[in-house]
């Protein structure tokens, strides 16, 4: 059932599904079976709340980590990643879950190579703490995978300039 604050315009689509657009004309796609209002109601995959924090300075010491089954390798968005070890905490640098880089890949392959020249120095680091909430499906297509479901929240710091010498 159709209600009166919803627009309805059908597309059908390969495989029996049906491309509507809601009242506030967003598109959903409506599975064979399912009402649209029950396709409204349903939440996306993933949720781009993304909160961005003033540039300051982090210094500590970098270091490299390999991909581990962990909240903190899954936010990073897969494969080795560097952190700040600053005292007791642990910073992680950039990040492929940042919407900065869902169009090119390449300035976070380029900031990868330069961080990796840091490894193992105490270094400073000019740069911005982003938090970002994502709520995450339960689908799990290869259990070779890290599938994590539920509310995610991920944290890493932008990296905008590696300096040499820590800054007091």
């Amino acid at each position: 059932m159709i209600t009166s604050k919803m627009m309805w315009l059908m597309i059908s689509l390969m495989g029996g599904a049906t491309l509507a657009l809601a009242e506030d004309a967003q598109p959903v796609i409506v599975q064979s079976g399912q009402t649209l209002q029950e396709a409204v109601t349903i939440p996306p995959l993933e949720s781009p709340r993304l909160e961005i924090e003033e540039t300051k300075i982090f210094s500590g010491k970098l270091i490299a980590v390999d991909w581990q089954k962990s909240g903190e390798s899954y936010c990073q968005g897969g494969g080795k990643y560097y952190v700040l070890q600053v005292n007791n905490q642990r910073y992680t640098l950039e990040s492929l879950r940042d919407p900065i880089y869902e169009q090119d890949q390449t300035a976070f392959e380029v900031i990868q190579q330069r961080l990796e020249k840091w490894v193992g120095r105490i270094v400073s680091i000019k740069g911005q703490a982003v938090v970002r909430y994502i709520s995450q499906a339960e689908h799990c297509p290869n259990p070779a995978m890290q599938c994590i479901t539920g509310d995610i929240t991920c944290r890493w710091i932008r990296v905008l300039k590696i300096m040499k010498k820590p800054q007091t």
